[in-house]
């Protein structure tokens, strides 16, 4: 049998306790731990769950041993960087599925906290989106969001939402959401997302009728520059409230590619529905974002920009990963620099 130290590590805080070392995934599956409520960690103990329910089918498939996995994992973790920088369209191997689990162990609890933290922003901001988003049904369609990241932000903020409003009625989110990303692969994390995020809302002992939102979640292999295989599917777009690129923006090299894709989308969605950039905050990157507002002709309600960088929610721990970023030979992102845009068809 396969070895695994990876997914020991995830679980277990103490690296001197080699009791787990011998644990298989389905044994992964029915660890506990301690299941957040709103205002109590949730990104870093989701990651930790989906690092260790992927990591010994990965490295079975690939034949390899603990060790050497997390070498593969380290190597891609090196590579992301200076491909996102390199100046022309990366080049990321999405398509292994050690590349995406290294993916996942480092960005995903950041950009989720950094979405989490924009919405916030802009509900403070504007009132009628405030409004909006708080409806007793919401349609939401987000672009690269294959790893869950999206759905893990929605999930807390509404959860943070609840927890504001204790000792008042609350009525919850029935969301749809729509999740568009060329990476066929990267559905199967949709689904383990998803699994997790019931189970944060399961441990306030509740109903489900009485969750702070309830989300059907639905996947299409689209690229966004591809305006053919969008052309199929107009009615992708018909009755959003919200569409969200995600740091997606930056990673298109050439945007005229995607303009014919983005003016499908004005054309074909409904008056009065959201765009929501969040993305990298160098001007190249802000020069893109405001472009294509202007290009597909949509007003902007909120923008704005981390001042210096901002760091993740203090309730949310990197140090639950601790043992494994040892091994990797570096931590998770724990802070973003980012910049927003909140933008309206009119």
């Amino acid at each position: 049998m396969l070895t695994l130290v990876a997914a020991a590590l995830i679980l277990n805080h103490s690296s001197d306790d080699l009791r787990l070392f011998n644990l298989r995934a389905k044994v992964v599956r029915h660890y506990g731990f301690l299941i957040p409520r709103s205002g109590t960690p949730m990104y870093y103990e989701i990651v930790k769950r989906l690092l260790g329910l992927s990591i010994q089918e990965i490295a079975e498939s690939r034949k390899l041993n603990g060790k050497q996995a997390l070498q593969v994992a380290s190597k891609y973790l090196a590579t992301m960087s200076t491909e996102w920088f390199k100046g022309k369209a990366p080049t990321i191997a999405y398509d292994d599925p050690l590349c995406r689990w290294a993916y996942i162990f480092a960005h995903v609890a950041v950009h989720a906290n950094c979405l989490e933290a924009v919405i916030r922003k802009c509900e403070s901001a504007s009132a009628k989106f405030s409004k909006r988003i708080r409806r007793d049904e919401l349609s939401i369609l987000t672009f690269g969001g294959g790893p869950g990241t999206e759905l893990m932000a929605l999930a807390k903020h509404f959860a943070f939402l609840k927890d504001q409003n204790k000792g008042k009625d609350y009525n919850q989110v029935d969301v749809r959401l729509t999740i568009v990303d060329r990476i066929s692969a990267w559905s199967e994390n949709i689904t383990l997302v998803q699994e997790e995020i019931d189970r944060v809302y399961k441990n306030g002992s509740v109903a489900r009728h009485k969750w702070p939102a309830r989300f059907s979640v639905f996947a299409h292999v689209l690229d966004m520059t591809d305006i053919k295989a969008f052309g199929n599917l107009p009615s992708l777009f018909k009755k959003k409230d919200l569409f969200i690129f995600n740091y997606m923006i930056s990673e298109i090299f050439n945007l005229e590619h995607s303009i014919p894709t983005m003016r499908a989308i004005s054309k074909s969605c409904a008056d009065a529905s959201y765009f929501l950039f969040v993305d990298r905050k160098d001007q190249d990157t802000k020069a893109k974002i405001n472009f294509l507002i202007k290009k597909i002709r949509l007003k902007i309600v909120v923008e704005g920009e981390s001042a210096n960088y901002d760091t993740v929610d203090g309730d949310e721990q990197k140090s639950l990963l601790g043992p494994i970023s040892r091994h990797l030979g570096r931590e998770p992102r724990h802070t973003w620099n980012s910049c927003w845009r909140l933008a309206i068809k009119s």
